[in-house]
């Protein structure tokens, strides 16, 4: 097969892929942009974290999990560093 060229199994895959993300992940790049924003309260930072917990939980199946996991992992990971700091 040329490299390059896709299957209509892995078009259609690649498809399902892209609707997933956009249903389900599209609203973190606002997130986290938000998040980057210099002082920020603290309240408003809890908000847009909380939100993004809530919609990650919202996800169905076993991608929901993964996603579930991952961000447990990654705030795990902040609030070690912040009470370290």
């Amino acid at each position: 097969m040329h490299q390059g060229s896709q299957s209509p199994d892995e078009k259609d895959s690649a498809k399902i892929d892209l609707a997933f993300t956009e249903a389900n992940l599209s609203y973190l790049v606002k997130s986290i942009t938000q998040l980057k924003e210099t002082g920020l309260p603290f309240n408003r930072s809890l908000a847009i974290i909380s939100d993004a917990e809530d919609r990650v939980s919202s996800i169905p199946g076993y991608n929901g999990y993964v996603f579930k996991e991952k961000l447990a992992q990654v705030l795990q990971k902040l609030a070690e560093k912040e009470s370290n700091s």
